[in-house]
């Protein structure tokens, strides 16, 4: 799914996914970022999880491992 949406996103995109879980897998931010995407996550009321992910408009070769861009 996360590579789908990396590659359906336009640089700046931004994706909204809505799950039933209170918490999910911890790895995905980490496989998220690897992508290009930022990652975040928030308990909502009604018992849902959002999460919003955003690509960046930063090449993935223009950035250190962190994500930060290379300066």
């Amino acid at each position: 799914l996360l590579r789908s949406i990396a590659a359906s996103l336009a640089p700046n995109g931004t994706c909204l996914l809505a799950d039933p879980r209170t918490e999910l897998e911890p790895e995905l931010p980490a496989q998220a970022a690897a992508l290009g995407l930022t990652w975040q996550c928030q308990r909502r009321p009604g018992e849902y999880t959002l999460v919003e992910l955003k690509k960046s408009s930063i090449p993935l070769g223009d950035r250190t491992s962190s994500g930060s861009p290379v300066t």
